[in-house]
């Protein structure tokens, strides 16, 4: 304002008027100048004030967005790390043992139960608990809260509870040593433990039982299931996988022979001697059943004179493991 006053004082000097008549018109720009002032320093608040709560808002907003995407990742379960492939489908000898155990995880006077199902590899532990997983009761009572965890021969327990904060959708958690892993489980298991619970670890080795208990003493105040699958006893849970009967190995073997389909020529006791070296494993029925597929009697009585110095088909457990994930 002070260049507009100058001007009109200048004019006002050049019209030789007296400079009583400015007097009064500078002091009320004066009084403007500084009310505009105090004015100018609540302008600056008031601006600051919408930039903080724009930035606020939009930092609320993206927070909400962040629950929002982990409320709809859990819903979908869109991870899947501790799903369960499908079982094969064709099985044999897992009927019964598949309604035992379904029913014992579905009971509901014992809300906390542990089983472990032991037999050698190549028994069916991994398709009978995946076979569990697919059922439509089991689905239908547990609902989301289905986690299928492979351990295996070294098991780490931070890459496991990392891969069931993922398979959940939520935020995947790091660790500085093992007691916060341990502590992260506790607190996912509280938390997903609204809901009933039912957790398979699966291929547990010996020597891995510590981990087990883990799990097992974790338990939160809801109905929690753990089935644990291993080729090694663990007393306290063990469900041993009883092996199959002459008549189910037999099954087996013909459905992958195809016997019923071509491979007429084989006669009866060969075709038994072959089956009772398989030592009613079914993978290892599966494996000679297929390799035998279509061939010649005399391959058949060469491979029975081969078998013959041997205890077993495989001369390893190696060797079966090898051949197939399934445990």
């Amino acid at each position: 304002m002070d260049p507009f006053i100058k001007q009109i004082t200048q004019s006002n000097v050049a019209l030789d008027r007296p400079l009583s008549e400015m007097e009064g018109f500078v002091n009320i720009i004066g009084k403007g100048n500084e009310l505009v002032g105090k004015c100018s320093k609540y302008t600056r608040t008031t601006n600051e004030t919408q930039i903080l709560v724009k930035e606020i808002y939009a930092n609320t907003t993206g927070r909400t967005q962040m629950s929002n995407d982990l409320v709809n990742n859990t819903q979908t379960g869109i991870k899947g790390s501790c799903r369960a492939l499908e079982p094969p489908a064709f099985t044999v000898g897992l009927e019964k043992p598949f309604e035992e155990l379904k029913m014992k995880l579905l009971r509901d006077d014992k809300p906390t139960v542990t089983t472990v199902v032991t037999a050698p590899p190549g028994c069916g532990k991994t398709t009978l608990a995946k076979r569990i997983c697919k059922d439509d009761q089991i689905k239908g009572t547990f609902k989301s809260n289905i986690l299928f965890v492979t351990v295996s021969k070294n098991p780490n327990l931070d890459l496991i509870v990392q891969e069931l904060y993922e398979h959940k959708g939520y935020p995947v958690p790091t660790f500085e040593d093992n007691k916060n892993a341990e502590f992260r489980l506790e607190l996912f298991l509280k938390e997903i433990g609204k809901e009933r619970i039912l957790l398979f670890l699966d291929d547990v080795w010996r020597g891995s039982e510590s981990l087990v208990e883990k799990f097992v003493s974790e338990v939160p105040e809801s109905d929690y299931k753990i089935l644990v699958t291993s080729r090694f006893p663990i007393p306290r849970f063990e469900h041993p996988l009883k092996p199959l009967s002459d008549k189910e190995a037999m099954d087996i073997f013909q459905h992958c022979d195809s016997l019923e389909h071509g491979t007429l020529d084989i006669p009866d006791d060969t075709v038994e001697k072959v089956v009772g070296h398989c030592k009613r494993i079914p993978l290892a029925l599966k494996l000679i059943g297929s390799s035998l597929r279509g061939k010649h009697l005399r391959i058949w009585l060469r491979e029975l004179e081969k078998w013959s110095t041997d205890s077993s088909i495989l001369n390893s457990e190696g060797e079966l493991l090898s051949a197939s994930k399934e445990s």
